[in-house]
């Protein structure tokens, strides 16, 4: 009994590890991530850069994205069921910030389209038997989950079974969402 329990948490965990990867790259051939980056400090010639990019015809595009370097100590966390806090003072790694660029947003369009074009994307890797799990502050994007999980201060606060997603019922859907997530206190 225990070798035939131990095969089939075997065989569930590589199923779940396969969808998970294969959701990772359909989500990076739809965000299109960049294939090469270089981080550097200091001066830069940007007519060089240019001259480097016009030079070679296999770069589409490139930019140069300033980061913000902000201080570990003034980056701090609370935990108010258990009164716990503390900063990232003692932390070894840099915390920087990538500003918002004018031509190019990191995340969706600077009009919000990518997020339909990725919510679509996701929408159809779960229709094809892939497990997504997503974490948003979008009552929209929420409102296509099978199952809403509303987390506060990293605690379970209530749960809802949506069922499958429709066009037809997006609206329809994300209202009654956000009404319940507005009775929960969101």
């Amino acid at each position: 009994m225990v070798l035939i329990l131990s095969a089939f948490l075997m065989a569930t965990g590589a199923m779940v590890m396969e969808r998970l990867l294969s959701s990772i790259s359909q989500l990076f051939d739809e965000a299109k991530p960049p294939h090469f980056l270089q981080m550097h400090t200091g001066d830069y010639d940007q007519s060089a850069l240019q001259g480097f990019a016009d030079q070679h015809e296999e770069i589409q595009s490139w930019l140069i994205e300033q980061l913000l370097g902000f201080d570990s100590a003034a980056i701090g966390w609370n935990r108010s069921g258990t009164g716990e806090s503390g900063d990232f003072s003692d932390r070894l790694i840099d915390n920087l910030f990538v500003t918002q660029h004018t031509e190019f947003d990191f995340l969706v369009g600077m009009d919000g389209s990518m997020t339909v074009e990725v919510m679509n994307a996701l929408t159809d890797a779960h229709r094809a038997g892939s497990t997504i799990v997503m974490v948003t502050h979008d009552p929209k994007c929420a409102a296509r989950a099978d199952r809403v999980v509303y987390l506060r201060d990293g605690r379970l606060v209530d749960e809802r079974a949506a069922g499958a997603w429709t066009e037809q019922s997006a609206d329809t859907r994300a209202d009654d969402l956000l009404a319940w997530l507005r009775g929960l206190g969101f």
